[in-house]
């Protein structure tokens, strides 16, 4: 016989049989579905079933509200997920159902995400790429995003200007330019860029030499 207590989104469903009880928690809209009020004679077996699909629901939901606070990619969502307690089966439909309900979308995530690190001015495409495939993002819609939204030629100025800060807190030290220059290219930006960036650098065999 099935009873619960007090109403929620989740119900704790104490299923009695005989002189024992065993506790099932169950999301409610699942015992609406099935049409389950207290008092009705219900299988062990239901109730493990409805217990199981409640867990995906619980975890759309948890996700639901993730994406309400931030956007997220889709590995960074499912591992969210799973790192609440969440079961991988429970995971995996959860995420295909908010993909089906057009939650997730890793392209738009992307253009923002590298809209972000271009206001900050830092870093070059190579890192910002880098960072993409690191969240799960596809090549295909990582070098969409870069396309769109950090063109090659915005690149060049955000180095220019990166340098021009750099070379002001090395002033006076001889080997400013070459330090500028091996800074600029790890932070991503491609060598050759990074070494034009400096004043006067024009030289292909210097460049060569720092190579």
């Amino acid at each position: 016989m099935v009873q619960w207590a007090r109403p929620s989104d989740t119900v704790s469903v104490l299923a009695r049989a005989g002189g024992s009880a065993r506790t099932y928690y169950v999301a409610r809209e699942l015992l609406t579905e099935a049409a389950l009020r207290a008092g009705d004679r219900v299988a062990d077996a239901t109730l493990a079933e409805l217990q199981r699909r409640s867990e995906a629901v619980l975890a759309r939901r948890r996700g639901l509200a993730l994406l309400a606070r931030a956007m997220h990619s889709r590995r960074a969502l499912a591992r969210k997920l799973t790192q609440g307690g969440f079961g991988a089966a429970a995971v995996e439909q959860a995420m295909a159902r908010l993909d089906e309900l057009g939650y997730l979308d890793d392209a738009g995530y992307a253009r923002l995400w590298v809209r972000s690190r271009v206001a900050r001015g830092g870093d070059g495409r190579g890192r910002v790429l880098a960072g993409l495939l690191q969240h799960g993002i596809s090549r295909h819609d990582a070098a969409a995003a870069l396309d769109a939204e950090y063109p090659r030629e915005l690149e060049a100025e955000l180095c220019r200007k990166l340098a021009a800060r750099l070379l002001r807190r090395y002033q006076g030290d001889r080997r400013a330019g070459e330090r500028v220059a091996r800074h600029l290219a790890g932070r991503g930006f491609p060598g050759r860029l990074a070494f034009d960036a400096l004043p006067g650098a024009t030289a292909a065999g210097d460049y060569d030499e720092m190579e």
